[in-house]
């Protein structure tokens, strides 16, 4: 399985507000991604249904004696 790396969007709206977007990621990772954006300018928070989730962990098993 392939997993894309991480992204971040980043809009500046007319009114001043930045929209920062965080794609390809599960959990409330994004929030330390996106860390050191904070304090520039006034940022609006809604977290997608992916914030919700947990991130996938990928295990695998090898033989047991």
């Amino acid at each position: 399985m392939q997993t894309q790396q991480p992204q971040i969007v980043i809009d500046f709206l007319p009114d001043g507000t930045m929209k920062r977007e965080v794609l390809n990621v599960q959990g409330s990772s994004c929030t330390e991604l996106t860390k050191p954006l904070d304090g520039i300018g006034n940022t609006e928070v809604t977290p997608k249904p992916e914030f919700y989730e947990l991130p996938v962990v990928q295990t695998e098993t090898v033989g047991v004696f």
